[in-house]
């Protein structure tokens, strides 16, 4: 009886173990991202090692401490996540690790506007519509409005930024069955990434995309993407950094991203608009001047609009 039970405790004490195992890996992989098996996901700022991206509750709020985030809950529960281990959180070279083990490359930004200005910016506000899906699945299609401290777009200035590098971003993505909407925050190098919950929207919705800097100093950003009464929302307070990156946000940008994209197949056939966009500084209004990008890989005559200072339009057809 003795060596019954033993080896009775001994079976359950490994099934328990697996068990929590197989159930935390299923709340890992339980997202829209498609990931392979180098525990890769394709994200809005590059594919990033998966220790790195952390979905949190909307309504978030992350503050930026020396040796880690603490991420405080609506509900008042907390989580500090202590900061990945050097180099450990720059994204790959997806090019290289295709996703999926798929053929056809990440793309990278396909099209993207810029513009830099003079002072940081302290808000972004802006409309955007959910265009039509996709007949073909890409891996995902993001695409967004962002905030930058340094002008740094994946694959075309390299697989990671020279300087330390920060990105808010209120994105619109596409993950094979339906678009959804979430708010982003990510830190590079070595930093944590952290996103709202997710939320599905139908073609043929308008968004709102806000940043917003709703205290100087120390700097808190607000970042919310708005589907009619629903909000996604993450708000990041500024922790001791060297570089200030959180108080420098001197780039603006409209932007599609595509993972997977190998035709007019894997694009929407609509245009995507971007329009009563508004930016400001700490003296008002600003009045950008946009820049239009191609990057380096492009399946669909891609194109960027440059409409005047408050619109910018993308479309996706066959040459």
């Amino acid at each position: 009886w003795i060596l019954f039970e033993s080896r009775f405790y001994c079976v359950m004490k490994y099934f328990v173990a697996f068990s929590f195992f197989v159930i935390g890996l299923g709340l890992e992989i339980n997202t829209p991202f498609h990931r392979n098996e180098k525990d890769l996901l394709a994200t809005p700022v590059g594919v990033l090692p998966v220790h790195c991206v952390h979905k949190i509750p909307s309504g978030s709020h992350v503050h930026r401490q020396k040796d880690g985030d603490l991420v405080v809950h609506p509900s008042g529960h907390k989580q500090f996540y202590p900061h990945p281990a050097k180099e450990s959180c720059y994204p790959v070279d997806a090019n290289r690790h295709k996703l999926r083990s798929a053929d056809v490359f990440y793309s990278g930004w396909t099209t993207w506007a810029s513009y830099k200005h003079a002072t940081t910016m302290t808000e972004f506000n802006g409309h955007f519509n959910v265009p039509n899906d996709p007949v073909a699945h890409p891996d995902p299609l993001y695409t967004f409005t962002a905030f930058q401290n340094i002008d740094w777009v994946p694959v075309v200035n390299g697989s990671r930024p020279l300087n330390a590098f920060d990105i808010i971003q209120p994105v619109l993505g596409y993950f094979g069955t339906q678009w959804q909407i979430a708010s982003w925050i990510v830190s590079l190098p070595s930093g944590n990434t952290f996103h709202s919950e997710w939320y599905e929207v139908p073609a043929g919705t308008e968004l709102y995309g806000t940043m917003k800097m709703t205290t100087h100093s120390p700097a808190t950003w607000v970042i919310d993407t708005i589907a009619g009464s629903q909000h996604t929302q993450i708000t990041v307070h500024k922790r001791d950094e060297p570089d200030n990156r959180l108080s420098n946000q001197v780039w603006a940008y409209t932007a599609v991203e595509c993972y997977q994209c190998s035709s007019c197949a894997t694009y929407p056939t609509n245009t995507l608009e971007f329009k009563e966009m508004e930016i400001k500084d700490a003296k008002g209004s600003v009045t950008p001047t946009w820049r239009g990008h191609l990057g380096k890989y492009h399946w669909c005559n891609e194109q960027c609009h440059l409409q005047g200072p408050a619109k910018t339009s993308y479309t996706f057809q066959k040459s």
